[in-house]
């Protein structure tokens, strides 16, 4: 039986070794060295770590000082984790700690960052020493940041203190009557926000000479206040009469207390007990109400000493007994601020030409404005605001229909329907807007000539010319009729205009080339020079007609399958990366409704909120939309990108202002990359100075006939 015990208690031993956390003795010499690199930027090993902070590897406890006139006495609990740390001691330069010891043995103490210290092994000391300072005690005294409970024992006394918001522990906190240089000076000024409820913040600039004393300063709180805040570097506590009590020292100190009025009130009066003279601002909120302060003198702000975010106030100077009356001009702010609204579109023609489908993104503040209407000819289907679908109401049966917005912010999405003949409003709001950009989708094979109305229109056939490109192809005319007649001239000028900003068409360079060319063989006397342009000339025409049949080959295609443009699908995909707005969320119905718009009477046919589902403890449920209320789900959204074009406004944008758009059909398009193509191969045969063949008459048609089929 003893070998069994001696075994199991040995077996129960080597267990606990081997549970045990292992220490950089334990470690490998190859391992050990790189413990360091290991370790970098990691938290002290056996530190505790708060969750929302860095881990803390020194705890002071409890400080007790024992103060006397001539010395203190200290007794400091600390618990230090992981390695040796250094520990802070209570004192400072003037009472410097002495004959420190922890556990009966004596500590070097050490200087960092100007205070004192002591290094200690890991584990719980007690470290005591004395502060010395002579024949005067000071007013204050430094200790450690962090501790726990600081109790102080002085003249027979025994009461905990906590230490001010620079770490130092008050030792006397009523001056002698000895110290007669000791002065304080207060200058009391006082912010009136007209506010629901209106609101007192009193502030004081406080300078302190002298040693620490407790200084009352009454009135903190006018008759009828209740405090609400007080802000101060110093120990302060609130009376019952009003008072603010501050355990001062020497320096300049800003203290602020935050109160509000428990009743509506026209006039603030300063009691006749008050000290001095004050100074009031008056911080007035126009959307509540306006007023006019009167009845005591106005001073300048910038000449009284004040916060600075104060002096943009209107200003008095009150006296003791002195009222200062709000004489109340109106009840809200009749001219509002006016809103603030940027607004994003997205714009589908129909394929056959006859509509617009539009899709708003609004955002933004609306100041002034409680409702959003579309005036016709414009036909609004659904609007969200915040993600929330709006019943859309007529406040009169041929009024414009719209819908209420209830928050600030404009968080609002809108679909909608347009007819495309003529011209269309703007932004087709009745409110105004400060920005306006919309996206313009086109079906496969509609051109955009010209947008009346926008600063910019990208992509647009008149946009994109620019002066370089009229001087160009004017270049080419002209030299076309001074080498080869007026009709040459007109050929290759209507060419070159229907058939310049087409992607793939023959590029200028080689136009100017065959010019050139043909402009030095027709100068020139003949001879090898001569007949080398002349070879050039035939080469440059060949390498147009080279260029010119691929072209040839795309145009024909795109006339007859307009889907098949690339360069219509990459355009839509970058403007839509580039400047669509944020998706309309759809919407989540129940059941449709079976008309497109509903004017104001359906409001009697909304149910009212099931009792389950009112909420009676959150005041916003006021302006929530009935989830019974029978809203519009709007046109369908087209989901299809081809070509885009971004129409950009310049300034705000009125509901007066108007959007033409210039559209070309498919047909047109087609007839039109014909004629183009057309005329660029006729002009390059005479300008290259080709002749066809003379063809028998009963032949011509047959041929005719061919070229078409090919």
């Amino acid at each position: 039986m003893k070998r069994l015990t001696t075994t199991l208690l040995l077996l129960l031993c080597s267990l606990a070794a081997q549970a045990a956390p292992l220490t950089p003795a334990d470690l490998p010499p190859t391992a050990r060295d790189w413990l360091p690199w290991a370790l970098q930027g990691q938290a002290p090993l056996g530190c505790p770590t708060p969750p929302d902070g860095d881990a803390v590897c020194v705890w002071p406890g409890r400080l007790q000082l024992n103060v006397s006139t001539r010395e203190a006495t200290f007794r400091l609990d600390v618990q230090v984790f992981g390695a040796p740390a250094r520990v802070a001691l209570p004192g400072e330069a003037g009472a410097w700690p002495q004959d420190v010891k922890a556990g009966g043995k004596a500590l070097p103490v050490t200087e960092a960052d100007g205070r004192p210290s002591v290094w200690l092994a890991p584990g719980s000391h007690v470290v005591e020493g004395r502060l010395g300072w002579g024949d005067a005690m000071p007013q204050n005294l430094a200790v450690p940041a962090g501790t726990g409970a600081i109790v102080v024992s002085s003249d027979g006394a025994t009461q905990a203190r906590q230490p001010d918001g620079d770490g130092r522990l008050w030792l006397r906190a009523v001056a002698s009557p000895a110290e007669a240089s000791d002065s304080v000076s207060v200058q009391t000024v006082r912010r009136i926000a007209d506010d629901l409820p209106l609101t007192v913040t009193t502030a004081y600039e406080l300078r302190v000479a002298g040693r620490a004393r407790a200084v009352e300063l009454p009135l903190a709180l006018l008759p009828g206040l209740v405090a609400m805040q007080l802000d101060s570097p110093l120990p302060a506590r609130l009376a019952e009469d009003g008072k603010l009590i501050v355990q001062v020292r020497p320096g300049a100190w800003r203290i602020s207390l935050t109160a509000r009025l428990t009743s509506p009130v026209q006039a603030l009066t300063l009691p006749k007990t008050a000290a001095d003279e004050e100074v009031w601002a008056v911080q007035a909120q126009p959307e509540l109400r306006l007023i006019r302060p009167e009845g005591v003198a106005s001073v300048d702000p910038r000449q009284v000493e004040m916060p600075d975010d104060w002096r943009a106030l209107p200003a008095f100077r009150l006296k003791p007994g002195e009222t200062l009356k709000l004489t109340e001009l109106q009840r809200g702010n009749e001219k509002a601020a006016p809103d603030t609204l940027t607004l994003k579109r997205r714009l589908w023609l129909d394929f056959d030409g006859r509509a617009l489908t539009a899709s708003d993104h609004f955002s933004g503040e609306l100041s002034a404005s409680s409702r959003l209407s579309m005036a016709a000819p414009g036909q609004l289907g659904r609007a969200a605001l915040g993600g929330e679908d709006q019943p859309i109401t007529r406040l009169t049966n041929d009024g414009p229909a719209g819908f209420e917005v209830r928050s600030r912010e404009a968080g609002i999405t809108a679909d909608s329907r347009w007819a495309s003949d003529g011209a269309l409003p703007a932004s087709g709001w009745t409110a105004a807007v400060d920005q306006l950009s919309a996206t313009l989708q086109l079906p496969p094979g509609w051109r955009l000539l010209h947008a009346q109305g926008p600063s910019r229109a990208d992509g647009a056939w008149v946009s994109m010319w620019t002066l370089w490109d009229f001087f160009f192809v004017l270049l080419a005319a002209l030299a076309a009729f001074k080498l080869l007649g007026w009709r040459t001239g007109v050929l290759v000028g209507a060419a070159l205009a229907l058939t310049w900003h087409t992607p793939g068409s023959p590029p200028a360079a080689l136009w100017f080339g065959l010019l050139a060319l043909t402009a030095l063989t027709r100068v020139l006397p003949a001879g090898r020079a001569q007949a080398a342009f002349a070879r050039g000339r035939l080469a440059m025409a060949a390498l147009l007609a080279l260029v010119l049949l691929p072209y040839a080959v795309d145009e024909i295609r795109l006339a007859i399958y307009p889907s098949l443009d690339r360069y219509g699908a990459m355009h839509a995909g970058l403007a839509e990366d580039a400047a669509a707005p944020a998706a309309a969320p759809e919407p989540m119905l129940s059941a449709p409704p079976p008309e497109f718009q509903v004017d104001a009477s359906s409001a009697k046919r909304r149910k009212a909120m099931p009792a389950p589902y009112v909420s009676k403890s959150s005041s916003s449920d006021l302006a929530r939309v009935d989830p019974s209320a029978r809203v519009q789900t709007g046109p369908g959204l087209p989901t299809w990108n081809w070509r885009a074009h971004q129409l950009s406004w310049s300034g705000p944008v009125t509901p007066e202002q108007t959007l033409n758009l210039w559209l070309l059909p498919p047909w047109a398009t087609a007839l039109l990359k014909l004629v183009g193509l057309a005329l660029l191969t006729l002009a390059l045969a005479v300008v290259a100075g080709f002749k066809p063949p003379a063809l028998p008459r009963r032949g011509t048609g047959a041929v005719a006939a061919a070229l078409c089929l090919a």
